[in-house]
């Protein structure tokens, strides 16, 4: 009996399986923080989302690293400060931290999602 060992082709399916779920992850983690955003005029809401026109989103190394954010001049100001009014009748709704809140929330969804990305390799399945 003999086994031939494929680290390179094992290593590859895994990073390709682990960055399609890494994304499917960080789109799933856009809208959330799309809903979560401060609305006045719906532009940080909309440039959360891939493709937004102000969007900083960005994918690299296959998926492995995503970027979600705004490049809105009022985006990290609305992120960050805690004392801003989003239920307002200026600002009707919202709130601060609408990346950094469902990111948490949903840390070990996306860590268990991951796993069973990389499980799905490890067992011969697609991982997807």
């Amino acid at each position: 009996m003999s086994m031939t060992w494929r680290a390179a082709e094992l290593q590859g399916a895994l990073l390709e399986a682990l960055g399609r779920q890494n994304r499917d992850n960080a789109v799933h983690l856009a809208g959330e923080s799309a809903l979560r955003a401060p609305i006045e005029t719906g532009d940080l809401r909309g440039s959360l989302e891939p493709g937004g026109a102000n969007s900083r989103w960005k994918e690299e190394r296959g998926g492995l690293e995503m970027t979600i954010g705004s490049d809105l001049p009022y985006a990290a100001k609305q992120h960050e400060d805690l004392s801003l009014n989003h239920n307002g009748p200026e600002v009707p709704g919202g709130e601060a931290k609408y990346l950094e809140k469902p990111l948490n929330e949903n840390r070990e969804r996306y860590l268990a999602l991951l796993a069973q990305a990389a499980k799905g390799v490890m067992s011969g399945g697609s991982g997807g």
